[in-house]
């Protein structure tokens, strides 16, 4: 099973306030991030929020929260399956282009935005935490 952290859901919210965003926005950030948590406790659910059949408006936030919940087990899980490249994470967003279809170049300006949220949560936790940036940068050689 993959090792997910804990986190402090005041310091997420002050963290995602700093961000100086609208209400509207600052309030779809909270409700995906309620998303990314099992039920009420602080920890992070075991697996991605499923992107089933459901209204327009919960199916957008649901993949929406999808992919912060991949991109944050990719930076901070302890092992297992989620220590791989999420390169089909941005599958799971709402992107569509003008032709009404999926578009890769819209799910990746959604992805810089939600990758926003994904900071907040990560910048809870302190850095020696950072289990896939750790393990990937030594991967690299940047450490």
């Amino acid at each position: 099973m993959t090792q997910l952290p804990t986190f402090d859901r005041t310091e997420l919210e002050t963290n995602i306030a700093a961000l100086g965003l609208d209400n509207e926005t600052y309030q779809e950030y909270l409700l995906i991030a309620d998303l990314v948590f099992r039920g009420t406790s602080n920890d992070m659910r075991a697996s991605k929020p499923k992107v089933g059949k459901r209204t327009a408006h919960l199916a957008d936030r649901y993949g929406k929260a999808a992919y912060v919940w991949r991109m944050i087990g990719f930076t901070v899980a302890r092992s297992g399956p989620l220590q791989c490249m999420p390169v089909c994470a941005t599958f799971d967003l709402p992107a569509t282009g003008p032709d009404g279809r999926w578009s890769s170049s819209a799910a990746r300006e959604m992805s810089k935005d939600l990758d926003r949220l994904v900071d907040c949560f990560v910048n809870c936790l302190p850095k020696s935490e950072w289990h896939g940036v750790n393990r990937w940068g030594r991967a690299l050689g940047y450490f």
